[in-house]
């Protein structure tokens, strides 16, 4: 699998990062569409984040991302910024559909306050 990161950025006080998946092969049967690869979006859990090292089951539950949450854990080897623990979501779900940088953008910009309301939330006891 080869990954291209095409964003890196901040939204809420959380880091984010969407990279671009492409696989290096297919095998006999794959959708041609699927050869153009696919998104993932990351945002950061900060330490004293509800969500941090919780289960992908539950942020599936509680977050409104495109294709649900798909990843929870650190992200390793990214050399322009440190390994860091995140929320994500991919774009590898049928029917698969164009997306632009802005969009995806959003997406994360929408986890990313998600995260910060839901962590609010526990702060203030609702």
């Amino acid at each position: 699998m080869k990954e291209q990161i095409v964003y890196t950025g901040t939204a809420y006080g959380r880091r984010v990062l969407i990279k671009h998946l492409t696989p290096e092969f297919l095998p006999v049967g794959l959708s041609f569409s699927i050869s153009a690869g696919w998104y993932c979006g990351y945002v950061e859990c900060l330490p004293d984040d509800w969500y941090y090292n919780a289960h992908e089951e539950e942020a599936e539950l509680d977050f409104d991302v495109y294709g649900g949450v798909t990843w929870e854990g650190m992200i390793p080897n990214v050399p322009e910024i440190n390994n860091f623990y995140a929320l994500g979501f991919d774009t590898n779900h049928f029917p698969n559909r164009p997306w632009i940088l802005s969009a995806l953008r959003s997406e994360c910009i929408k986890l990313s306050r998600q995260l910060w309301v839901a962590d609010g939330k526990r702060f203030r006891g609702n």
